[in-house]
């Protein structure tokens, strides 16, 4: 993830360089596969991006909705992404301190928060605060639904590509009305949000917080949303809603191997394409993990000898296992993209081709030739890169101050998005399929 997020899906680990409250430089581990990861998220649950509960999805909305209701007086602050990131941080902050649920896993900000409270923070609720880094997050939510909003490869709740230029379709319309004309006191939110905006503190009630918070959307936003994922008529909403009518029948998330695919096969034909595509999208992921591991191995070792040389290093039990499990994995992503060469990736292949044809040495050179940050590669010894640490064993995930997701935290490896589907249909609570 990207120390200066732009309004795009980051797919891939990142790790800060120390543990503070700096949001400054961070180091993106990609190997040149970052389209292959986009790819296969888009191929195993298109349209979603990185969403996985409903009010990322409604906040965003309701800040295009309320923009052009603000007055043309040039005051800082009141574009749609501000207003987007004072909804949201006001939504999180008012669950973590005055909700019932403050340990959700929903809630972002909990640093800031946090120290705010330290400093006498009761009073920093305004607008003009809450909707910025200090007080807030670098990563917000409205910059991870991005992609779940567009009309072409989302679901069709704005049309544009870049949020601050999005208009609102119908459907998305609808969505910002539901949510806005919940009751927050006397007045319905939007007014409420209005005068916030604006300037007022305003009364922080029980509705005020219920009509705001990540965990209780209404029934008739669940709805709206139960729609777009799951009951269009597009190729992206059929495979959706392959998936959906199993996890309805689910209370945890299911195997993937054992239960949920196996339950697509049997759906038909198309949707045993569908559990094909999804198992190559596995075989990438665990290639991906594979070369990561190695890595991680690799610094570990270059952080107690400060150099060594490739050689050496490949002649580490630890690092000749874990090249050992990484050609492994790339002859199994090899074998299956033979079989379905349109549903695979040119980068994929091209990696996996690349794992094959090297080893010992030579390809922990390669693989570190081909980051350069963590660590690079100078007169023939491994170094610490520019941005070195050690790494985990396997992708970091995002703490409380980034945009937490799902799919990042899961231990049965990359889903592609499978759990963050998964979580979405039990947040809209339904009974069917639309």
């Amino acid at each position: 993830m990207l120390g200066c997020m732009a309004e795009h899906e980051h797919a891939f680990p990142w790790f800060p360089l120390a543990a503070t409250d700096a949001t400054s430089d961070r180091a993106t581990i990609t190997l040149g596969l970052r389209s292959a990861d986009l790819h296969f998220r888009e191929q195993v649950v298109p349209g979603i991006g990185r969403v996985w509960f409903l009010r990322q999805l409604c906040w965003p909305v309701a800040a295009l909705a309320l923009r052009p209701d603000l007055p043309p007086d040039g005051r800082p602050g009141r574009t749609a992404a501000d207003i987007a990131s004072g909804i949201e941080a006001l939504a999180c902050k008012l669950e973590f301190i005055e909700g019932e649920g403050s340990d959700s896993k929903r809630i972002i900000g909990v640093r800031a928060f946090t120290r705010d409270q330290g400093q006498n923070g009761a009073s920093i609720w305004d607008y003009d605060s809450l909707r910025t880094r200090a007080h807030y997050v670098q990563n917000t939510y409205r910059q991870a639904a991005v992609r779940a909003l567009g009309e072409h490869a989302g679901l069709g709740l704005a049309s544009g590509s870049r949020y601050s230029s999005m208009v609102l379709t119908g459907p998305g319309e609808q969505l910002a009305q539901a949510y806005l004309s919940q009751s927050a006191g006397k007045p319905p939110l939007k007014n409420w949000l209005l005068r916030w905006i604006a300037g007022a503190d305003g009364y922080r009630g029980p509705s005020v917080r219920l009509a705001l918070s990540p965990e209780h959307a209404s029934d008739d936003e669940r709805e709206i949303i139960w729609k777009r994922l799951a009951g269009v008529d597009t190729p992206g909403s059929e495979k959706r809603r392959a998936l959906a009518k199993i996890f309805l029948q689910e209370e945890t998330f299911p195997d993937i191997e054992k239960s949920l695919l196996p339950a697509l096969r049997e759906q038909g034909k198309k949707e045993a394409l569908q559990a094909s595509g999804i198992a190559l999208a596995r075989s990438f992921g665990a290639l991906f993990t594979a070369a990561l591991r190695v890595l991680a191995h690799l610094t570990r070792l270059i952080e107690q000898v400060g150099a060594v040389l490739p050689a050496d290093a490949a002649a580490r039990k630890e690092i000749r296992r874990a090249m050992e499990q990484l050609s492994e994995s790339a002859q199994k992503y090899h074998k299956q993209h033979e079989k379905l060469p349109a549903v695979g990736h040119a980068d994929a292949l091209r990696f996996a081709l690349g794992v094959q044809a090297r080893s010992g040495g030579e390809l922990l050179s390669w693989l570190v030739s081909l980051d350069g940050q963590i660590l690079q590669l100078s007169d023939g010894e491994l170094h610490p890169g520019s941005l070195f640490r050690v790494l985990d064993n396997e992708e970091d995930a995002t703490d409380q101050d980034g945009t937490t997701d799902l799919d990042a935290r899961t231990d049965d490896g990359r889903t592609f998005r499978l759990v963050n589907l998964f979580s979405l249909v039990k947040d809209c609570g339904m009974d069917a399929v639309p």
